[in-house]
């Protein structure tokens, strides 16, 4: 899982950045959720899915979803690059991005559990791109997490954020074990040769500003 605080972070571009690198290494098949609730797609439009998408999450939350099989999977979802696109919403200018009906984030998560395990059972791997908040969905999908990369800047209120994750994911056990941070952006000295001496916190990866460009 990628998340953050913050928007306009850079979180969705590592996140997809991830999820294509890890592919073409491990040639595994995998699966791209954003899980950004009911706002506007990032993935779609990036990737130029808006005619092309199946279905997103709510989509698939909306339909007969207790009967998934992983062999379904790829008729179900949009695959671009070997990978499953699976937006939260769509990409709609013409109408709302929420449901007509009373949507419970508790509900969603049956749904949920449903499609990562037959994504499991496919072998497929998951990279999850997860706006932070501490509702009932976002927590459901930080528990089921394997992995949890936080993304943060060098900004004194993006590295408070970073701590206020930090001081409240220590209270589990088994979520503290998990998180590892990425701050993006990150200004670099030249003259110091040993990262190291540039993190903050000791899980900690850096990517410099000139990596920015870089595919």
């Amino acid at each position: 899982m990628f998340t953050s605080f913050h928007g306009g972070i850079g979180k969705s571009t590592i996140a997809e950045r991830f999820a294509k690198n890890y592919q073409a290494q491990t040639r595994c098949s995998g699966a791209f959720l954003e899980m950004n609730l009911f706002s506007p797609s990032y993935i779609v439009e990036h990737l130029g899915l808006r005619d092309k998408l199946k279905n997103s999450f709510m989509d698939f939350f909306m339909s007969n979803w207790s009967g998934l099989r992983a062999e379904d999977l790829s008729d179900t979802f949009t695959e671009f690059e070997k990978l499953l696109i699976i937006p939260f919403t769509d990409v709609r200018s013409s109408e709302p991005l929420k449901p007509r009906f009373s949507f419970h984030e508790t509900d969603a998560e049956f749904a949920m559990s449903r499609l990562l395990s037959c994504l499991s059972q496919k072998g497929s791997f998951v990279v999850i791109d997860l706006p932070l908040s501490f509702s009932s969905f976002p927590l459901f999908l930080l528990e089921k997490s394997d992995v949890i990369y936080y993304i943060y800047n060098s900004q004194p209120s993006s590295i408070k954020l970073a701590k206020r994750f930090l001081d409240d994911a220590a209270r589990s056990n088994s979520m503290k074990e998990k998180i590892s941070l990425i701050r993006n952006m990150a200004e670099m000295n030249v003259n110091i040769i040993d990262e190291a001496e540039c993190r903050i916190w000791d899980k900690e990866f850096l990517v410099p500003m000139a990596q920015l460009s870089k595919p």
